[in-house]
């Protein structure tokens, strides 16, 4: 079937795949057969959701010897190539912390009550229905997305959603470099705009769309399994080839994920009889996050010095920390393992994203990263809070530095003392990572805008991120952590979406999965009674218990008396 999708002609191609049933290697290789069959790289364009993933497809395409790469990048980076090409300018696109900061202002200039984040929602889902007009929207909405767009352009910036719509229009005018082939990744997690880009662009192109109608968890964000069902009729002739046989999870693994869905025919794992899961039940966060600690310093080897003293050697040191992932459905959930993890000295990373609202250091250096590039200087001048002459001699210090006539230490030193900021080590690599592969013609909120962008995955450390963010990678051991009454399903969410939620966090386990829950949970500064997830229900029998006795705080290290020797 890999075969199939691989070399299949004549037609556009929907191919179903599963969680570990080879899409990206069949993405790659369809791109490879395509270049070998005489195909020109500036008329393929591969379409990916995250950095990361354009990334793996761009260094597997150069390990195979493809020599010049076709264009390789998420929808967004793909809309301000066809908008800086067509406008002949290089927009800024605030992130994600930026645009609330810009509702606020909206919010206060509109004399509206409702929150930012809510009446902005509601705005982003209106934009990508482009047969909705805006007038005939409630007043209140009216008048908030008149300021909010007032705002955008009084500071010469753009939103996530104005760039995909610009490129929208660049495309159904015909004004544009025509595509011979198109393949899209994720196809499950597409929003109308994005859908639409596709369909006119398939109009002239090949388009080979994969996805997996079980991983659709963006509905938040305008996305729809029902696209993949929809370009059967939209992008007629389509050939439907579906990956059946997995090569990441275990049997059981994909069996107790087949249940959950209610799925009669699992897929066919390619390691029968390995890999089982876990289930524990315990009295509250900490005693959860004291057994995910133990247990993980179990398997790494003993790093605490309970470990050290007690440990057994035979039954240690079988996982490297990079192959463990902790997964929780919200970061607020995060905060008992995180201490708990500490406690025993057992490294972890958190993502850090460029575009949070903690990251005061980060924040800064992304204003004036981009004040150094030219784009919207008075809007990053603004947020900088310093002299112009400041920013400018500290914008050819960071040229200095891309050039290799200045060391980062140096211009971070430079950097704390203007700013009067402390750094977390974590900050600072992140801000190194930026200089090191930041394009001046792509906008910091571009290369850094999911959660897997803020995270070096070949550092020894246990992972943790949301079920969200984890969408796409695996790992040996993956703790879904928090899977309770409450919190899965999320209040106020489709409960379908976070089944499939649920779903995508357990296929990322390839060997050892663990599942807790508690009875009851501190959230948001209130003590809750919450158990098991209902999502659990049904398929109890895939589990096997864990022994509850060690999900303790850990004791201190016994130290013996070493005899005298004399």
């Amino acid at each position: 079937m890999q075969e199939e999708a691989v070399t299949s002609d004549g037609c556009h191609l929907l191919i179903v795949a599963g969680p570990g049933t080879g899409k990206t290697m069949v993405l790659v290789s369809r791109i490879l057969f395509l270049l070998k069959r005489g195909e020109k790289p500036e008329n393929i364009l591969a379409v990916t959701f995250t950095n990361k993933a354009a990334s793996e497809i761009r260094r597997r395409l150069s390990r195979a010897g493809a020599g010049r790469l076709p264009r390789i990048g998420t929808f967004h980076s793909w809309a301000y190539g066809l908008v800086s090409e067509k406008t002949g300018t290089r927009p800024y696109v605030l992130c994600e912390r930026e645009q609330m900061d810009l509702l606020r202002e909206a919010r206060q200039g509109a004399g509206i009550k409702a929150g930012a984040k809510d009446i902005f929602q509601r705005l982003s889902l209106l934009k990508q229905r482009v047969d909705v007009r805006l007038v005939d929207q409630d007043q209140d909405l009216l008048a908030f997305s008149e300021e909010y767009h007032r705002l955008l352009k009084k500071y010469g910036v753009w939103d996530y959603d104005d760039l995909l719509l610009k490129a929208l229009k660049i495309i159904e005018s015909g004004d544009y470099a025509c595509l011979k082939h198109v393949l899209v990744d994720e196809f499950q997690d597409v929003n109308p705009v994005q859908y639409r880009l596709v369909e006119l662009t398939g109009r002239r192109a090949r388009v080979t769309a994969i996805g997996d109608p079980n991983q659709s968890i963006y509905g938040f964000r305008g996305a729809s399994p029902s696209y993949m069902e929809r370009c059967k009729e939209d992008l007629r002739p389509v050939s439907i080839i579906k990956l059946n046989v997995a090569y990441r999870c275990p049997q059981k693994v994909l069996d107790t994920a087949a249940s959950l869905m209610g799925v009669k025919r699992p897929l066919v794992s390619a390691r029968p009889q390995s890999g089982h899961i876990r289930f524990g039940l315990f009295e509250n966060e900490q005693r959860e996050a004291n057994w995910i600690a133990t247990e993980i310093d179990r398997m790494a080897g003993g790093l605490s010095f309970e470990s050290f003293n007690m440990r057994n050697q035979a039954s240690f040191g079988e996982r490297s920390l990079s192959d463990i992932c902790i997964l929780y459905r919200a970061k607020v959930l995060s905060a008992p393992i995180e201490a708990a993890l500490s406690r025993r000295g057992i490294p972890f990373h958190v993502p850090v994203r460029l575009s949070g609202t903690e990251q005061k250091a980060i924040t800064l250096f992304r204003h004036l990263f981009e004040f150094s590039t030219g784009r919207a200087m008075d809007y990053h001048l603004s947020r900088l809070g310093i002299k112009t002459e400041e920013a400018r001699r500290l914008s050819s210090f960071l040229e200095g530095v891309a050039q290799k006539r200045h060391s980062e230490d140096k211009f971070l030193e430079s950097f704390r003392q203007v700013f009067h900021v402390e750094m977390t080590e974590e900050e600072a690599s992140m801000i190194r990572k930026h200089i090191r592969i930041s394009e001046n013609d792509v906008p910091a909120s571009l290369i850094f805008k999911e959660e897997q962008d803020g995270v070096d995955f070949s550092v020894e450390a246990v992972t943790l991120m949301t079920l969200h963010a984890s969408k796409g990678l695996e790992f040996p051991v993956v703790f879904l952590a928090g899977v309770d009454r409450e919190i899965m399903p999320w209040k106020e969410t489709d409960k379908e979406e976070e089944r499939r939620l649920l779903f995508v966090g357990m296929t990322r386990s390839s060997d050892r999965l663990f599942i807790t829950s508690s009875r009851n949970r501190r959230l948001y500064g209130k003590r809750v009674r919450t158990g098991p997830s209902p999502f659990l229900k049904g398929i109890e029998a895939f589990f096997s218990p864990v022994k509850l006795g060690t999900g303790r705080p850990a004791k201190k290290s016994i130290r013996r008396k070493q005899k005298n020797l004399f």
